[in-house]
């Protein structure tokens, strides 16, 4: 079959269809995907995959199994060509015959499989609910971590989130450029190190370094702060030797001894005696060790006070999961450039660190997030089986009832 067609110049051109080659190219892709070879092949390299990611994973952890295998475009296009492949068999097998029922049963199974992951993988999201025994809750804690900020002005916040996936054996960049309240921001991903500590050790010209544990809300936060310091933990804000504001905790090393001064009168009581008082608001006191000192929600004791020291972070090593991440982010506005520590990891909720630039609060979070379900769950009862004779855990099953308000519905299962 051919076209003629005649063009501006006056010439004309004979346009061939190519409806030979595209049918040629169709017979081979038909006899491709129908082949067994061609099953057999693609079934053994999902395997291998399959199989080299549980050695990665119990290695190096989730993430770096996530990274290398399970989110690569690679196992993406394996999935898609298994897919194609148990299609075309489907039919050219006539599978939906009932004599080939045992067949049918397979390939449709294998296919609803392969859908059920690309959905997952592409347009759904994922993540575990921690409930207790008679509780019920309507939120899930995702797989996925993200790197979230927050800049407060007081007047309005900016938010934003990336998920993200840093690890070992990943590029781990991150650079954004934020726009807010007609001032610009730079925040750069400096360096991440994998299941990080931090150690403090003695250093000749260091500085003071003060370690002590802040409840907030009833929840407890361990924090270390280094003189030149402010922090954010939870809705107190701490300075170390700078100049701080009226709502902030300020703290001071003077003569080789440690003060402290707040907004707001503060009690105090030794522990394990019964020695109690009160301190006057904005006056400048000495902070001792084994003493708990509280206002409003807050309550704090003051661990160690190291005179001349630094943080030094170390890796536990790559095939270590125990720790978190440690990230370290250069933070630059108006020309200053202040550095943040931020630790997290996948599974764990992140917590928000903050530093302060003029009148703004930059805060950084990495880990997972919690997600709001559209309905919730309560955990009527949880069995634990064990073995005769054993503590060891045989089976366990859990009793939950599903409530749906959008649609009145109430299940149990």
């Amino acid at each position: 079959m051919s076209v003629l067609k005649k063009s501006n110049n006056g010439k004309i051109y004979i346009l061939r269809s190519y409806h030979k080659l595209i049918l040629y190219i169709m017979n081979i892709l038909y006899k491709f995907f129908s082949s067994i070879v061609t099953t057999v092949v693609l079934l053994a390299l999902y395997a291998s995959a399959a199989s080299v990611a549980t050695f990665i994973e119990n290695d190096y952890g989730t993430s770096v199994a996530k990274y290398l295998v399970y989110n690569s475009w690679l196992f993406n296009v394996l999935h898609f060509l298994l897919a194609v492949n148990m299609i075309v068999a489907f039919f050219k097998y006539k599978m939906y015959e009932p004599k080939r029922l045992s067949m049918f049963l397979f390939h449709f199974a294998f296919i609803v499989i392969v859908i059920g992951a690309a959905i997952t993988r592409f347009i759904s999201y994922e993540g575990s609910m921690h409930i207790r025994e008679g509780d019920t809750s309507n939120k899930i804690l995702s797989y996925i971590s993200y790197l979230q900020i927050e800049i407060n002005n007081k007047e309005f916040v900016y938010k934003s989130e990336t998920p993200v996936n840093f690890n070992a054996v990943s590029g781990n960049k991150f650079n954004e450029g934020i726009d807010f309240d007609n001032e610009e921001f730079s925040i750069n991903l400096k360096e991440v190190i994998p299941n990080a500590v931090e150690n403090i050790v003695a250093a000749e010209n260091g500085r003071a370094i003060v370690v002590f544990t802040f409840l907030n809300n009833n929840i407890r936060n361990n924090v270390t702060i280094k003189y030149g310091e402010t922090k954010w933990v939870g809705n107190q804000l701490f300075c170390f030797g700078t100049n701080s504001p009226d709502n902030a905790f300020y703290l001071d090393y003077i003569n080789d001894t440690l003060y402290f001064m707040n907004n707001e009168e503060v009690s105090y009581s030794m522990m394990r005696d019964t020695i109690e008082g009160r301190i006057a608001a904005k006056n400048l006191t000495p902070l001792h060790t084994k003493f708990l000192y509280s206002w409003n929600t807050n309550a704090l004791v003051l661990n160690k006070i190291y005179p001349k020291a630094k943080t030094e972070l170390r890796s536990m090593g790559i095939k270590s999961n125990g720790g978190q991440n440690a990230l370290i982010f250069d933070i630059t506005n108006n020309n200053q450039t202040q550095e943040l520590l931020v630790f997290g990891r996948e599974n764990y909720l992140g917590k928000q660190k903050s530093i302060t630039s003029g009148k703004y609060k930059i805060g950084i979070s990495y880990g997972s997030k919690e997600i709001d379900l559209p309905f919730s769950l309560k955990l009527d009862d949880f069995v634990l089986e064990k073995y005769p004779g054993s503590s060891s855990p045989a089976a366990y099953e859990s009793f939950v009832t599903l409530t749906d308000d959008r649609v009145s519905k109430v299940e149990q299962h």
